[in-house]
């Protein structure tokens, strides 16, 4: 499992980096679409942390929206969303919130509430293992705390998910 780990999160970074790399000569709307499909697979992947996601997505589509690229649109430097780095750099951050909001939405829905009770995934996200048990009953306490909001915040996404 950890081997996993290990090895998705850096295949992850080093394919984030490639697309980075490939993506900069593209439209913004482009870069922007291939961000939110990107980011949507990566997100419902269990070992992929979603960090390389949002710093992805934070290099990438202020680059292309200011023209501070490297490919040709950047070379000439058109400028492809108004408002320059502020505006691009706000919907950057959109962008990344609408993307976990999805992403959380379809693994609560799609993965969690009808696969929590079968074996396979309760073993897929260690169930029995004391981080998943901590998250567990700091997750059922009631009300709002600052550990819930941690824990939910910058927690893994695929087992909480799957305990929500």
């Amino acid at each position: 499992y950890m081997v996993m780990q290990v090895f998705a999160a850096k295949f992850t970074v080093l394919f984030l980096s490639w697309m980075k790399q490939e993506s900069e000569s593209m439209s913004f709307l482009i870069v922007t679409l291939i961000i939110i499909m990107v980011g949507m697979l990566l997100f419902l992947l269990p070992p992929i942390p979603g960090v390389p996601i949002y710093l992805t997505g934070g290099l990438m589509l202020p680059a292309v929206a200011t023209g501070k690229g490297t490919g040709p649109n950047g070379a000439d430097g058109v400028e492809q969303f108004p408002g320059g780095i502020v505006t691009a750099v706000a919907y950057t951050c959109v962008v990344g919130l609408i993307l976990k909001l999805c992403a959380c939405t379809i693994q609560q829905k799609g993965i969690g509430e009808p696969l929590s009770n079968r074996v396979w995934i309760r073993q897929l996200v260690s169930i029995n293992s004391s981080t998943i048990r901590t998250m567990k009953l700091i997750l059922k306490q009631p009300g709002l705390t600052v550990a819930k909001v941690a824990i939910l915040v910058g927690g893994p996404d695929w087992p909480t998910s799957v305990r929500c």
